[in-house]
Order: structure tokens, then sequence, then C-alpha cells
């Protein structure tokens, strides 16, 4: 069942999805600031990096939804 999928054009694993996405975010340990506030400008400066994880996660979500039920 959990072989590979073709997602957005790209052939991947579960564990490749895990591994993209874990290389993908490390950025935001470079956007911590140090007293630990965070305003309007700081989510239109980095909006794009969660809203791209949910719509490969809704591709994904979809091809195992495929697999599963044809």
């Amino acid at each position: 069942m959990w072989e590979v999928f073709a997602v957005a054009g790209v052939d991947a694993t579960p564990r490749e999805w895990l591994y993209e996405t874990a290389v993908a975010c490390r950025v935001i340990y470079d956007w911590q600031r140090a007293d630990g506030t965070y305003g309007k400008q700081f989510v239109t400066d980095t909006y794009l990096l969660p809203e791209r994880q949910l719509i490969l996660a809704s591709y994904r979500l979809a091809a195992v939804l495929n697999d599963l039920f044809g």
C-alpha cells in the first residue's frame, strides 16, 4: 500500500515526504526572535511555508486515498 505515489509530478514515498518536510521547515529556527514577539509583519513574511506544506499534504492525502479507494 505505501509504495511510491506520484505527487505533484514527483514520485515519493511517505519517508521521502517526511524528509522533505523536515528539510523545508528547518528555516523556522532562523526565524525565532529573542524577545518572542511576532507581529503582523512576521506572519506576512512567513505564511508561504505553512501554506506550501498544507498544499503538499493535500496532494499526498489525495494520493493515499486514491490508492486505497481507487
